[in-house]
């Protein structure tokens, strides 16, 4: 009877966690820190997104460097791919990234007349005296229709911030990363994106809740309880890395990432390493022996290698933390499992202080 609940139950621990992610540039059709709309937005309108857009361009950014760092291999076009990689080592391989560009600038909204570029010429905004960001509440309203207003204004709010000191694009650049952000989204992404954010938040919350009540029972629980736990564990976990890659996607049009790209490769992690502990519930199964036979004749790995053993043939899946190790569990100790397990627990923890 035990077995056979395992065996059904657990099964669907042993899943591969794959995703498909396209990365589509089209045609600008804005571009020099000016854009284009069908009618008026009023100047307060304008102001007050302007004002709060730093929290939702915190979760797009984590998105574009998911998309300029790791799928740019993807593209195909060699020259697509050079442009996308300089913009992605611009923005997130250097001493400053755009993560600090957003968080230095000063958004510096203007009631009357242009703002003006490096060149001198009257622009929609400019981070030319950045950490100062010049916006022209006159020329946006004369340009945005109230329908369209929030995609437009966080794409120009993420142009003028690549411009940001230490990173800098240029401003063919600047433009690529504005039309990917806008193209990401939906016409009422501020509300939007802050709910995804709080649901994301409430979901991580229960997971770390269920993990962390297995570490604190562990010793007075029974195998069946166990299992049980880290079976919903493992659901609660996969369905965190799972909303991350549905955000990211073109199709949703959410133009987020809820997690940055280091806390999604620590997700794939936690995700494998909760695979590992299911062979403590049915090490017998044929499936669970494919976890058991990664390990070849060690007793521990690299996470990196236990991954690429697991999974010969996935090449595109995400790499886990290179520093991370695992250790093959067996149903004669459990110390192993109990030390991947609060492994797990920590690296929640630093996860959902980071959302």
């Amino acid at each position: 009877m035990k077995k056979n609940l395992f065996q059904t139950v657990l099964m669907s621990i042993f899943l591969t966690m794959t995703a498909q992610m396209s990365l589509a540039i089209g045609g600008a059709d804005t571009g020099g820190g000016n854009i284009l709309g069908s009618a008026k937005a009023s100047n307060k309108e304008i102001n007050d997104f302007i004002v709060k857009s730093k929290e939702p361009s915190k979760y797009i950014i984590r998105r574009l460097e998911f998309l300029l760092t790791a799928v740019g291999n993807d593209l195909g076009n060699k020259d697509s791919f050079n442009t996308i990689n300089t913009i992605g080592k611009k923005l997130f391989k250097g001493k400053k990234t755009m993560y600090t560009t957003l968080e230095e600038a000063q958004f510096n909204p203007i009631e009357k007349g242009p703002c003006f570029d490096s060149e001198g010429n009257a622009v929609d905004a400019s981070a030319k005296d950045f950490p100062i960001i010049c916006f022209s509440l006159e020329r946006l309203s004369s340009r945005l229709s109230n329908d369209t207003v929030q995609p437009e204004l966080l794409a120009l709010v993420l142009h003028e911030v690549s411009h940001g000191e230490g990173v800098e694009t240029t401003e063919s650049e600047a433009v690529i990363i504005q039309n990917i952000v806008k193209s990401g989204l939906t016409n009422e992404p501020y509300s939007k994106i802050l709910n995804l954010v709080k649901s994301y938040r409430s979901d991580f919350k229960d997971t770390l809740d269920s993990v962390k009540s297995i570490n604190e029972k562990f010793d007075e629980q029974s195998d069946i309880e166990k299992c049980t736990g880290l079976t919903f564990s493992f659901v609660m976990i996969s369905k965190l890395l799972q909303s991350n890659f549905n955000n990211m996607s073109d199709n949703e049009k959410n133009g987020i990432s809820l997690s940055s790209l280091s806390e999604i490769s620590a997700l794939q992690g936690t995700v494998l390493k909760i695979i590992n502990t299911s062979t403590y519930c049915s090490a017998s199964y044929p499936e669970y022996k494919k976890i058991t036979d990664a390990y070849g004749e060690k007793s521990e790995l690299s996470l990196t290698e236990f991954q690429n053993n697991l999974y010969p043939n996935a090449k595109n899946m995400l790499q886990p933390p290179k520093s991370w190790i695992i250790r093959k569990i067996t149903k004669v100790s459990t110390e192993a499992l109990k030390i991947e397990l609060q492994e797990i627990l920590q690296a929640l923890e630093a996860i959902y202080n980071k959302i």
